[in-house]
């Protein structure tokens, strides 16, 4: 009988969103294989009306309220659940109200005969407390991966802090996506000792296209969030000295957002490539389906990375596996997976060193193979690699643990 694993996601792909979250989607279906996998993804969804009528009439109605048919699942069974939530209640409460809704998902599925042997907890910020609070409640080991740079956040409170420290050094076990991260935390002083579990990319989906039209004319790609890390100003930067300096006019820019930070963030884009008068050499995609997003790597000659920091930099990952050469700025976690066979990296913010490498390979005095990038990454990072490194860390997280 295969071990039973809850799954906590930060995100998961709901209806009108399918691709937020959809790297935790397909990396728990790879795992079906030898476990018994389950999702429960809670969203605040029930505010502060609903909560004062069933305040007043003695919670006669649960804390929580499911909302399985909005999950997109795909194979896996998943549960998802709505609870309260609100800007007007203190933090504690809100923390409290979302522990309970989680704790009455597992004990109903509990009830029903399906008792997880681990938890999995994707990220000490959505679900890191929640994962604590039912391991201990439950007794069941908690494992914890992060991919995030959480005190870059201008809004973090050393209570928020707090709540970081508690969830990773409180898990069982914790993983990381890179050696960058690994040494950010160790050099906050975070008492744990985390397993770099890298990331996957599912290289049945992301792979070269078989032939690529002749053309005389330059793709340039980027998908990235409009968050300020990207550091769209060397971005634009990089794309005016290009149009300055390269010998043609068929230069193309695809501007592919992953997700979107603020209401006027696409508009703050399009005014910075305005002002460095490169807007008419950009398309803008928005929230680009799987699909397409792999179709735009594999018709892209150069994927252009400028982030100011990446934990990891699965884009420019997933772009090596369709056999695209990557420029990038030394953000970190791209280091860990970059080589002379497969990328360019040059310093944060040198818009014309990133520009003069693209110039290098548009001019062919810098020449990379499809087939050499590709396998340059997909012996370490391609489902079967990932897949074995997970089951191992589950493995290991199930039979040490002494919660």
């Amino acid at each position: 009988m295969k071990q039973k694993i809850l799954i906590l996601p930060t995100y998961f792909p709901t209806k009108g969103a399918e691709i937020v979250g959809s790297m935790v989607k397909e990396q728990s279906e790879l795992m079906q294989e030898y476990y018994d996998i389950r999702i429960v993804y809670c969203l605040p969804g029930m505010g502060l009306k609903r909560f004062i009528i069933n305040l007043l009439i003695g919670f006669v109605y649960p804390l929580y309220k499911t909302c399985d048919d909005k999950i997109v699942s795909g194979t896996l069974c998943a549960n998802g659940v709505y609870y309260y939530q609100s800007k007007l209640f203190s933090k504690q409460l809100n923390n409290t109200l979302k522990n309970l809704a989680y704790k009455h998902v597992v004990k109903e599925l509990i009830k029903q005969e399906w008792a997880p042997k681990l938890i999995h907890s994707r990220t000490a910020e959505h679900t890191g407390l929640q994962a604590l609070y039912l391991s201990r409640a439950l007794g069941i080991p908690n494992l914890l991966t992060e991919n995030c740079i959480f005190i870059q956040d201008e809004n973090i409170t050393k209570k928020k802090m707090h709540e970081y420290r508690a969830s990773i050094e409180g898990a069982t076990k914790v993983a990381v996506v890179s050696h960058y991260l690994k040494a950010f935390l160790l050099s906050h002083k975070f008492r744990c000792d985390p397993f770099i579990i890298g990331n996957m990319v599912n290289d049945d989906i992301f792979k070269i296209m078989i032939k690529k039209s002749n053309k005389k004319n330059i793709n340039i790609l980027t998908a990235a969030h409009t968050g300020y890390t990207k550091d769209w100003e060397t971005f634009f930067k990089t794309i005016q000295y290009l149009s300055l300096n390269i010998k043609t006019d068929d230069l193309k820019v695809i501007v592919a957002v992953t997700q979107i930070y603020g209401d006027d963030s696409i508009k703050h884009l399009t005014k910075i490539a305005e002002e460095y008068n490169v807007l008419n050499y950009c398309t803008f995609k928005i929230q680009v389906p799987r699909d397409e997003m792999v179709i735009l790597m594999q018709e892209s000659d150069i994927f252009l990375a400028t982030s100011i920091n990446e934990t990891f930099g699965i884009a420019t990952l997933e772009a090596m596996f369709c056999g695209v050469p990557v420029v990038s700025t030394r953000n970190g976690g791209i280091e860990d997976f970059s080589t002379h066979e497969n990328s360019i990296l040059c310093n944060i913010g040198d818009y014309e060193a990133l520009a003069n490498a693209i110039i290098e390979i548009y001019e062919k005095k810098k020449t990379f193979t499809p087939e050499t990038i590709r396998n340059s990454v997909i012996h370490k990072y391609g489902k079967e690699a990932f897949k074995m490194r997970l089951k191992k860390l589950y493995d290991e997280t199930i039979e040490t643990s002494n919660v």
